[in-house]
């Protein structure tokens, strides 16, 4: 994707991209190119689509105008649905689920977690929802539980509404860390913040074995690569191959690198030419024709080529917005 082919001659202060008829609805938003972010001010959903000529937004409100969420929590794209979990309201931490459908914009309210989290990832696999450490009450957390958004629920019931289940923690606590899951099953957790320095270890956990238990990585060749403590993201690149890019390590926050799930291995580090980091809410980023697209924490759309490492910018706030 070249970003700029796609720029006309901008009014100053104001980005117009090309563009076709804006959808009608929400229905015709693909999720595998949409960026989507959580505006805590607004206590609104916003949706960046790309679909190859325009940026545009479609906020989603909340279902409850009394319930003030502040942010601080991740969102996955399930089956043409928007779910998330935890987060934090009026400085509260909070375990409430609620899945959002894409096509007609309703809000349906899940299963409480066991526990209130924060800054935590979730991750999908095998069309089911992981929690992933976070921060609780107390400190940060090594707790993992899983949910199935269906009324089929782990054991192969039906009766009732699914529940969160307590399932085997990770090896050392964090939280703001990064995830993201290989070939459906395997899920891996990046960094994070935490007192205990093994959380700059990357962990794995095989969702299909037998004995679901979460272990430190062993690479097959030398990381120079630094780790990032907290407040990074990835991107699924295809064929088992996955960047970690931004957020802040011991020395840099212009860092990224390839991570080879097939192997263990890291392929490549690439020097960011900009800054990235992401601590309100994690955003799923997406990746065509060697671009990374992913969003920060003041709506900034960052444009990553994964050849060169250079990062074209977009401000969210001065884009066009098309509201429905």
């Amino acid at each position: 994707m070249n970003t700029q082919s796609f720029l006309q001659s901008p009014p100053k202060n104001e980005y117009i991209l090309q563009s076709q008829p804006p959808p009608t609805n929400l229905s015709k938003i693909d999720p595998k190119s949409t960026l989507h972010f959580y505006d805590k001010n607004t206590k609104k959903f916003l949706f960046f689509s790309i679909p190859q000529q325009r940026i545009f937004t479609v906020p989603v409100p909340l279902p409850m105008s009394s319930f003030p969420y502040d942010g601080f929590f991740p969102s996955k794209y399930y089956n043409n649905q928007l779910f998330f979990c935890g987060g934090q309201s009026e400085a509260q931490l909070i375990k409430a689920t609620f899945m959002i459908n894409i096509s007609s914009g309703s809000i349906e309210k899940k299963s409480d977690m066991n526990c209130e989290r924060a800054f935590h990832c979730l991750e999908e696999v095998d069309g089911k929802m992981v929690a992933i450490g976070g921060k609780t009450t107390k400190m940060e957390t090594n707790s993992c539980e899983i949910f199935t958004p269906s009324n089929l629920n782990s054991f192969g019931s039906n009766k009732g509404q699914s529940q969160w289940q307590t399932i085997s923690p990770l090896q050392s606590p964090r939280s703001n860390a990064v995830s993201f899951t290989f070939n459906s099953c395997i899920c891996y957790v990046v960094g994070g913040h935490s007192s205990a320095e093994e959380h700059l270890q990357i962990e794995s956990c095989n969702f299909r074995d037998k004995d679901i238990k979460w272990f430190y990585i062993k690479f097959h060749n030398p990381v120079n690569f630094l780790i990032p403590e907290r407040c990074a993201n990835s991107c699924d690149l295809g064929g088992g191959l996955f960047l970690i890019f931004g957020g802040f390590t011991q020395k840099s926050m212009l860092t990224s690198c390839i991570f080879n799930a097939n192997q263990n291995v890291i392929e490549k580090e690439i020097p960011l030419s900009n800054r990235y980091y992401t601590h309100d809410n994690k955003s799923p980023a997406f990746f065509k024709d060697n671009e990374v697209s992913a969003i920060d924490d003041t709506q900034k759309i960052h444009f990553i080529n994964i050849l060169s490492g250079t990062c074209t910018i977009f401000d969210g706030q001065k884009l066009e917005k098309v509201q429905f």
